[in-house]
């Protein structure tokens, strides 16, 4: 029988990465706003995570002199101001002073398994957000 397809790989998206053994960064971050107890529930978190990839996806924020710690103190302000605007969040919300560190504990946590580079600058992001 003739091999129509003529398929030399198959790919799976699974909807994680490698650098978060397998975890989809949205349930990484949602680890971070629990640990940090932010007033939020779960299903208004994804609905602030997808507004932040959408907008990433759309605006140039994401700079090149960006870290990874950058990047994800990017996106906590993106959703954390989407909450809020939506009135998921209170407005008078302020992210606990952890919540910068636990970016960073992300980003070592990362780094443990090898993230190396894109986890620079992750100490002096640790008190921002």
């Amino acid at each position: 029988m003739e091999d129509k397809l003529n398929v030399k790989g198959l790919i799976f998206d699974f909807g994680g990465t490698l650098d978060t053994g397998g975890n989809h960064w949205g349930e990484v971050l949602w680890e971070v706003y629990r640990h940090f107890d932010v007033p939020v529930a779960k299903d208004a978190f994804r609905k602030a995570y997808i507004h932040g990839e959408r907008t990433l996806a759309m605006h140039p924020l994401i700079q090149p002199h960006f870290h990874f710690a950058d990047v994800l103190r990017a996106k906590l302000r993106i959703q954390l101001g989407y909450l809020q605007e939506q009135g998921m969040l209170s407005a008078s919300f302020a992210p606990p002073r952890g919540v910068g560190r636990g970016h960073g504990r992300v980003c070592r946590r990362m780094y443990s398994r090898g993230a190396g580079a894109e986890c620079q600058g992750a100490g002096q992001a640790e008190a921002e957000v």
